[in-house]
């Protein structure tokens, strides 16, 4: 996991300022699975905690 990723969403300061690729690669290495698109949203499955997410 990246870190420096990691700190920076979890701060919420630099919300505008994270790489579509780094925040997806986050999202994966905390337990997320994609599990479809539809246009540029892209939907999320967390199979522990039993939730989605949805990033566009």
């Amino acid at each position: 996991m990246n870190q420096k990723t990691y700190n920076d969403v979890m701060s919420g300061k630099s919300d505008n300022n994270i790489r579509f690729n780094d925040f997806r690669n986050l999202i994966v290495d905390l337990g997320f699975d994609f599990i479809r698109q539809n246009g540029s949203h892209m939907q999320y499955f967390h199979r522990e905690l039993k939730a989605f997410m949805n990033i566009q």
